[in-house]
Formats: structure tokens, sequence, C-alpha cells
């Protein structure tokens, strides 16, 4: 990481000293995103809900992607050839629904959701009249907000995450990432362009403490504790266990974005 960051300053400072005109630019974009997440730990508690109850369908071991819009603003300085960028985009998007199944029809539902806001700092070649096309270099830092919603679902397909059952509620938790990533656009007509990136993300923290999950919603603030667990049996006989069964967060993995830009300044030739 230390040398990627000294590389790109590198890079960036060479560039600018040989051009001494500089453009300030400012952006502004609108896309759509996906997060291709993957978390272990999750698969402990998918794995132990199987083991536990007698299911006629039961969890599948991998969640889809989470998708949905981002919005995002940022400010460049550079000339035709290069410029450099920084940027801030919020990100809310959610997964769809896993399903668990009892034999009478009813069961339990798990979908997440991730609240992000996400700093970019990067280097891009090209995107002016001149070069209409660009690929860019970026790292950021994320704050990011994941919410694992686990409700019961009745056989008239009815969800609930009240007090009607131990597990169900809205379990979060509050983490840093980093990501590093590569984008590439091209300036379709005048300031307005098109870009696509990829970034993997990683936690700052590959394995927190436990106790990380907490109850967004406040459904049962006073009938169970803040976590999930790793032993449903145990969870369900004495739900105020400790942290020996819980998990903890390690979500990682990619992000996928696509989006229309609009270049506001004079990027000229």
């Amino acid at each position: 990481m230390k040398k990627f960051i000294c590389s790109l300053a590198v890079l960036i400072s060479a560039s600018f000293a040989a051009n001494a005109q500089l453009t300030f630019v400012g952006y502004a974009e609108y896309g759509y995103s996906f997060f291709k997440y993957k978390s272990d730990e999750l698969q402990v508690f998918l794995t132990d809900y199987n083991e536990t109850y007698a299911l006629a369908t039961p969890f599948p071991m991998k969640m889809g992607a989470a998708r949905g819009p981002y919005y995002k603003i940022g400010v460049g300085i550079g000339d035709s050839k290069v410029m450099m960028v920084l940027d801030l985009a919020i990100y809310e998007v959610k997964t769809n629904p896993i399903e668990a199944r009892f034999p009478n029809g009813t069961g339990r539902d798990l979908w997440v959701e991730h609240r992000n806001s996400n700093t970019n700092i990067g280097i891009r070649f090209g995107g002016s009249k001149q070069y209409p096309a660009w690929i860019q270099f970026d790292m950021c830092v994320s704050v990011q907000t994941t919410s694992i919603y686990l409700a019961y679902v009745y056989a008239d397909g009815s969800r609930s995450l009240g007090n009607d059952k131990t597990l169900n509620g809205v379990y979060s938790n509050f983490a840093g990432l980093l990501g590093l990533g590569l984008t590439a656009g091209y300036r379709i007509i005048g300031p307005l362009g098109f870009n696509v990136s990829a970034n993997y993300m990683f936690s700052l923290v590959q394995k927190p403490e436990y106790h990380q999950y907490t109850d967004l919603n406040n459904v049962k603030p006073e009938m169970t504790p803040d976590y999930i667990p790793r032993d449903n049996a145990m969870y369900t006989t004495d739900p105020f266990n400790g942290t020996e069964n819980s998990i903890s967060n390690d979500m990682r993995g990619w992000k996928f974005n696509a989006g229309l830009i609009l270049m506001i300044g004079n990027w000229e030739d």
C-alpha cells in the first residue's frame, strides 16, 4: 500500500511539473453500483441455522450482489492529458433476500444493506476534448454501515422483524474500509461522459472484536443481545449468552460502478 501511494504521488508530481498551465474542473456523477461482498463469518451463521433446524429449503451459502444507485461530486486539477481528482460518493445498496423454509411454509428471509460514504483520490489520464477517452487509477477510503435484516416469514408470506421471534431484528456494524481500483470512461459529447469502475474493498481491521452488531431499529433492546449467533440453538435457549456466541464482521470484496458524469469547467485542449 505504501509503495502504491508513493508511486502515485511521484507520478502526479512529475506530470504536473511538466505542465505549468493547470485548470480546475468540477464534476457530478450518477450511476448504478454492484457490491459483491463475501463474509466467512456470515456463512458460519447460515451453516449452523441449516444444521440446527429441520428445513425443507435451507439457506444458500452465498449472498447475491448488493445493488443500488450512487451519487458523486468531485473536483480535479490538471490539463488536457492528466488530472488529479478528489471526490465524494454516497451509496445505498442492498441484496435480494435469501430464503430458508420449513415444511409448513414458514421460514426466514435474510438480506443485507450497505450504506456507504466513499472518499476517492485518483489520477486520470485523458478525458479532455483532445483526448476523449480516459483511464483513472483510484484509491478510496470508505465509512460503511452494513445491516443484516433477519425476518421471520409466516405461511401467508408476511414478514416480521418484531418481538414475536427471538432471532428477528436488524443487526448492523460500522466499519472503515480501504479500496484500490481502476476507472475507464469516454466523453460522449461536450462535458458529458460515461464511465465504469471496479474497486476491491477490504476492512481496515480484518478481524474486529466480537459484538460488532447492533440493532438499528431497537426492535428488541431488552430481549436479545446485539449480535447474530454462531450457535442458533444456544441463542434460542439463552439469548444473553455472551461474546462466545457472536460473529465478527469480515465483509470484503468487489464494488462495480457504471454511471454518467458531467464535467463542469473549462478543460480545453
